[in-house]
């Protein structure tokens, strides 16, 4: 059996801090303390420091890790990770083909105010 499997199924289980569950989390992502640290703007070696973690180091945390779940990295709740967002990329194009359709729209009625500004200036 898979050790990651083990340890997620056991995290309801177990009284872990914030910090354990860092660890946890860098295991799945298979990256070093120290990286993370560097990444999240954190002090080299505040993983390891008994000390809990701050407001300010968590919010760091949640900037560099947007997908990691907060209230699974403070309380132990619900997933390691937020679902994926479902972006709808149909509705984007679409947005995008009308917004240069405005923009077309736009240039050449620009382009006649100029011609009529230009037949004015030459009056």
């Amino acid at each position: 059996m898979n050790c990651t499997i083990l340890i997620k199924n056991n995290l309801k289980n177990t009284k872990m801090n914030t910090k354990e569950r860092i660890k946890i989390y860098l295991n799945e992502l298979k990256i070093g303390q120290t990286a993370f640290e560097l990444q999240s703007g954190l002090s080299r070696g505040m993983l390891s420091q008994k000390n809990l973690l701050g407001e300010e180091s968590l919010l760091k945390i949640a900037k560099t890790y947007p997908e990691l779940n907060l209230n699974w990295l403070i309380r132990g709740e619900g997933e390691m990770t937020n679902k994926p967002f479902n972006y709808n990329f149909s509705k984007i194009y679409v947005e995008v083909n009308v917004d240069e359709e405005i923009k077309k729209v736009l240039e050449s009625k620009l382009e006649k105010r100029r011609d009529e500004v230009v037949v004015l200036l030459e009056k």
